[in-house]
């Protein structure tokens, strides 16, 4: 990704549409956008092969806005990024698959439950790369704690009603995204924010 971002970046300097000075933040930028891109990719892949169409873009809606909010680990290169992604998305497609639809509606309770207090009591947790204000932390506190509670009331609701695999297409993802923030709470234990 890099790579490609430095010669994207080199390739607007010579057209004189980027500024020498620019090069480090637009490097920085490309490499972002070719990341997304390409787990964007990636995703409409899985969906083909899946067949899971609909189901896929639930999913990546719930993982970004959840990643967003919670916060917390990310890999260090864009292939461990991908192979995160591509192993999510793999166990949720075979439990799509293979597991019966009212016990993926008690699989989305459960993952909920297992994971509101944590969310409401630490996200959104700080990346080194990308420390949060306090400010920001008060805000993805709330933005956080609202996210973990609708995706509990929409699992039980939709596990009451009969709607049992869109509560699991909804709260797989942020259990995901839950895991990661928990994670990252281990690995960034000594990221502050900035005051």
């Amino acid at each position: 990704m890099n790579f490609l971002a430095k010669k994207i970046t080199l390739f607007f300097i010579r057209r004189k549409q980027i500024e020498q000075s620019d090069y480090e933040t637009f490097v920085y930028c490309f490499e972002i956008l070719l990341s997304s891109v390409f787990n964007t990719v990636i995703l409409l892949i899985c969906a083909l092969v899946s067949r899971f169409y609909l189901e896929t873009a639930v999913f990546a809606i719930a993982l970004i806005i959840s990643r967003k909010m919670f916060g917390g680990f990310h890999a260090k290169t864009h292939f461990g990024c991908m192979s995160m992604l591509i192993f999510s998305y793999c166990v949720f497609a075979v439990l799509l698959y293979f597991v019966d639809v009212h016990s993926l509606g008690i699989l989305s309770v459960v993952f909920c439950s297992l994971f509101i207090l944590p969310v409401i009591c630490l996200a959104p947790v700080s990346h080194p790369n990308n420390p949060l204000s306090a400010n920001n932390i008060k805000k993805g506190k709330i933005f956080s704690a609202l996210t973990m509670l609708l995706c509990f009331t929409v699992s039980i609701l939709a596990h009451i009603y009969g709607f049992q695999k869109i509560g699991f297409l909804i709260a797989f993802p942020v259990a995901c995204s839950a895991v990661a923030m928990l994670v990252g709470k281990l690995c960034y234990a000594h990221v502050h924010f900035r005051q």
